[in-house]
């Protein structure tokens, strides 16, 4: 083999190296913009799972046994005096993402004629619902008392009917 085929054969060795890294570049990037999409995801599907849940447990008017469920037992007893009652979860926005933690706003509507106090209060019982329930989740873990998904810190601020509590 003469020098010239040698030195050919390097180029293109080193040609395909050069294109093989600029494909795995893009692989990386890729996968790393879906796996972050993939994490926003599971956050809203679970904290939109968890808001349905606490709406449909108090609307129904039926208290079932069980740890998780005891916060939303006491709103029962206070509140609606476990009748069927019109409470809705009304919403779910992002109010603040950075690399670190992300806070949303949950809303709460109901038919009920409640001083603000008692409106905070139910809110209050809603946001430590969502945090037990979301801790037996896989996705979420409950640490120092603060709840966590995918490495970063969720914060809710749940509002019944315009007044609002902020769960950490």
């Amino acid at each position: 083999m003469s020098r010239s085929e040698r030195r050919l054969k390097a180029q293109t060795s080193l040609e395909v190296l050069f294109i093989l890294a600029i494909i795995l570049g893009g692989v990386v990037f890729t996968m790393r913009i879906y796996i972050k999409q993939n994490s926003d995801t599971l956050l809203i599907a679970g904290v939109r799972d968890a808001s349905s849940r606490a709406a449909a447990y108090i609307s129904t008017g039926v208290e079932v046994d069980g740890s998780v469920y005891a916060p939303l037992n006491e709103v029962m007893e206070n509140y609606t005096g476990f009748k069927p009652v019109s409470f809705r979860f009304a919403g779910l926005k992002t109010q603040l993402e950075t690399e670190g933690k992300v806070v949303l706003l949950i809303k709460f509507e109901h038919d009920l004629y409640l001083s603000e106090g008692e409106n905070e209060k139910i809110a209050g019982a809603i946001g430590e619902f969502m945090v037990d329930y979301l801790d037996l989740s896989r996705d979420f873990t409950l640490r120092d008392g603060k709840l966590y998904q995918g490495g970063r810190e969720v914060e809710f601020n749940v509002t019944v009917n315009g007044d609002w509590v902020v769960v950490p």
